[in-house]
């Protein structure tokens, strides 16, 4: 993992007790469902391993916090491909292009290695 973002209510600040916490994880090359699922499995005991709408994610509730996480896994290469279609060639995508612009426009980087985002 190269660079680890959060996004949603928490990072907006305007989070309660129901809130989510979105974390974006960019990495070079996929992660595979059987990594994923050692690391969630023994900190959660209702989860959600391998949604794959809006590349791969992850949603499960982390026992000890008694919130839910969800986790988004995407390449760098996914997500540029995302700005160049939408941002810069504008032409919209699934019908989430605003969804993930403005993801892109308002995640808090927690760890960018190489400050590329």
């Amino acid at each position: 993992m190269s660079r680890l973002l959060l996004l949603g209510a928490v990072s907006a600040e305007t989070s309660d007790d129901n809130s989510d916490i979105d974390v974006y994880i960019f990495t070079k090359t996929d992660i595979l469902i059987e990594t994923r699922e050692n690391i969630i499995k023994p900190i959660s005991s209702k989860f959600e391993i391998g949604g794959e709408y809006f590349g791969s994610g992850d949603e499960f509730i982390f026992d000890n916090l008694g919130k839910q996480l969800d986790l988004m896994y995407w390449t760098i290469e996914w997500i540029e491909s995302v700005v160049n279609k939408t941002w810069i060639g504008c032409h919209p995508q699934n019908g989430y292009t605003t969804c993930f612009l403005y993801t892109l426009k308002n995640f808090n980087i927690i760890y960018d290695k190489n400050n590329r985002l």
